[in-house]
């Protein structure tokens, strides 16, 4: 996980609170994720080159998206 999010990352939860880069790594292992694959309904948009949008629905959220960042080979959850 430590190569997934920007050093600024902040996510936004459902209840409004936000969440720093030490909040999401301090979570890390504590839940379970009960994925199944592949996602229903998943989306990549491409935003400009090295810039997508992912949507897929949720079952506890109503919807997730996320941006994503390419560094070199790797994509990053980017910050603010």
């Amino acid at each position: 996980m430590d190569r997934t999010f920007a050093k600024d990352v902040i996510e936004f939860g459902r209840s409004g609170r936000t969440y720093t880069r030490t909040d999401l790594m301090q979570r890390e292992g504590q839940m379970a994720i009960n994925a199944v694959l592949p996602l229903r309904e998943f989306q990549a948009r491409c935003l400009a080159p090295d810039v997508a949008l992912v949507t897929c629905p949720s079952e506890t959220a109503g919807g997730r998206s996320q941006t994503g960042h390419q560094y070199g080979p790797a994509w990053q959850v980017p910050g603010a």
